[in-house]
C-alpha cells in the first residue's frame, strides 16, 4: 500500500502545478496614513528697498511668510520700512535690521521677534509673538493693539500723544515707557478680565491708562516688577501690587487713581509725603492685601489726596489681624471698609479718630465684625459703625474676655 502524501506535499504540488500551468499569485499594495508635516522654511526679503509685506515678489520664496516660515530682513542700504498694511501676515519668527511697521490687519509671530530698529505700532495688530531683549516695540499716534505678546525689551509708548490697546496675554519684562499725554487702553469684554503683567519697569509720565468694555482690566505688578509714575491718570479695574514687587519711596506722584490700588500694608506709607513716600492727587479704593499686622507693627491710615478725598476708602483684607504690640491708626476723617462676612481681630490697639468710620460689609445672612480679644484695645473717639444693606445680616462688635473698648463721642 503506498503511503499517504502530507498535506505539505498537497501544497507544494498544487503550487508546482499552478506555475507550470502559467497562472501568478497576486499580492495587495498596502498604503499607510503618515502624520501632516511641515516643512521650516527660512523666507528672506529681496527687496532692494522697503515695501509691503503682502507682495510675493519682495521675498525669496516668491511668497509672502506663512506661519512655519522664519522671517529674515537683511541690513540694506540706506533705512527702510517694510509694511504691514491689510489681512492676517504670519511667521514662525523675525530676524530684521530694518524696522516693521504694523499699519493694518495682524501680524502674528509664534516664536520670537528680533527687529533690531523696533516693530511699530501704527494702526494695525500685533497677536503673538516674544519681543526678545535685543528689540523693542514702538507706538505711534496712528494706535494699534497689542495681544498675546511677551516684551522683554523695550516698549516705548512715550511719544507725544501715542496710542495703544492691549488684549489679553501681555507681559512687559523689560523696561516700558507711556507717556506724555499717550493714551494707553486695556480692552475688556463682558465677564471677562484683561490683565496687563508688569515685571519689569514701567514707567508712566503723563499718560492716561483707562480700560475700555465692560469687563475687568487691571495691572498686575508681579514679583521683582515696578511702576514709576507721575502726573498720569489711571481709569481701570485695579493696579494691584503682588508679593515681591518694588514700591519704592517717589515711585508714585501726583498721579490720579480713579481704581483700586491694591498693596501690602508696608506699601500704603509709600502714597503719602508725611510718611516718607510721596503725594498723589486722589484716590479711589485702598485695598490692603496683607492680612496680618505684627507685633512691633504700625500701620497709618491716612487721609491722602491733595485734590480731594472724597473718594477715598481703605479696604481690610480677608482675615485681618492686629497682633498683640501692633497698632493701626485710622485718622480723623477716613473712610474705611471691613468685607462682607469677614472679621477684624484685635489682640493689639486699634484707634478710630475723629470722624473716621468703619463700614460692615453685607452679606445675606452671615456676620461681619470686630472682634477685641484679650489684651486687644480698641479707642474710637467721635467715630462711626455704620452697617451697610438690610437688617438680614450681623454686624458687631465683640469684646471677648480680657478686651477693652475705650470709646467717646461714637
Amino acid at each position: 500500500m503506498s503511503p499517504a502524501k502530507s498535506p505539505r506535499s498537497k501544497q507544494s504540488t498544487s503550487s508546482s502545478r499552478g506555475r507550470r500551468s502559467g497562472r501568478v499569485q497576486r499580492r495587495r499594495l498596502l498604503f499607510e496614513h503618515l502624520e501632516h508635516r511641515c516643512v521650516l522654511a527660512v523666507n528672506t526679503w529681496i527687496g532692494l528697498g522697503g515695501g509691503p509685506w503682502e507682495s510675493p515678489e519682495n521675498w525669496s520664496l516668491s511668497r509672502s511668510p506663512i506661519v512655519s516660515d522664519d522671517v529674515v530682513v537683511p541690513d540694506l542700504d540706506g533705512d527702510h520700512k517694510i509694511t504691514v498694511n491689510a489681512g492676517v501676515a504670519s511667521a514662525l519668527s523675525i530676524r530684521s535690521a530694518e524696522t516693521i511697521e504694523i499699519a493694518g490687519g495682524e501680524l502674528t509671530i509664534s516664536g520670537e521677534i528680533n527687529v533690531i530698529p523696533g516693530l511699530r505700532m501704527a494702526g494695525g495688530t500685533l497677536g503673538g509673538g516674544r519681543v526678545v531683549s535685543s528689540s523693542s516695540l514702538v507706538g505711534t499716534a496712528a494706535g494699534g493693539t497689542v495681544r498675546n505678546v511677551i516684551i522683554e525689551g523695550d516698549a516705548d509708548f512715550s511719544s507725544a500723544g501715542a496710542k495703544i490697546s492691549f488684549g489679553s496675554g501681555v507681559e512687559f519684562k523689560g523696561e516700558s515707557q507711556f507717556g506724555p499725554s499717550s493714551q494707553i487702553s486695556i480692552v475688556t469684554s463682558y465677564a471677562s478680565t484683561t490683565t496687563l503683567t508688569v515685571s519689569g519697569v514701567l514707567h508712566a509720565h503723563n499718560a492716561v491708562v483707562s480700560k475700555t468694555g465692560s469687563g475687568t482690566g487691571r495691572i498686575l505688578v508681579t514679583s521683582g516688577g515696578r511702576v514709576i509714575s507721575d502726573s498720569s491718570s489711571f481709569n481701570l479695574s485695579s493696579l494691584d501690587y503682588a508679593d515681591g514687587s518694588i514700591l519704592n519711596s517717589g515711585d508714585l506722584s501726583n498721579n490720579v487713581f480713579n481704581t483700586t490700588l491694591g498693596l501690602s500694608s508696608d506699601k500704603v506709607a509709600m502714597l503719602s509725603a508725611a510718611r516718607g513716600g510721596a503725594d498723589n492727587q486722589s484716590f479711589r479704593d485702598i485695598s490692603i492685601s496683607s492680612n496680618a499686622l505684627l507685633s512691633g507693627q504700625t500701620l497709618d491710615l491716612d487721609l491722602i489726596g491733595t485734590q480731594g478725598t472724597a473718594n477715598l476708602r481703605y479696604l481690610f483684607p480677608v482675615g485681618q489681624t492686629i497682633e498683640s504690640g501692633a497698632t493701626l491708626n485710622l485718622a480723623s476723617g477716613v473712610q474705611s471698609r471691613l468685607q462682607q462676612n469677614q472679621s477684624i481681630a484685635v489682640s493689639g490697639t486699634l484707634n478710630l479718630n475723629s470722624n473716621s468710620t468703619v463700614v460692615f460689609g453685607y452679606a445675606y445672612q452671615n456676620l461681619t465684625q470686630v472682634i477685641v480679644g484679650n489684651g486687644g484695645l480698641l479707642n474710637a473717639t467721635a467715630s462711626q459703625f455704620v452697617a451697610e444693606g438690610s437688617s438680614s445680616n450681623t454686624t458687631r462688635v465683640a469684646i471677648n474676655s480680657g478686651g477693652r473698648v475705650v470709646a467717646s463721642g461714637s
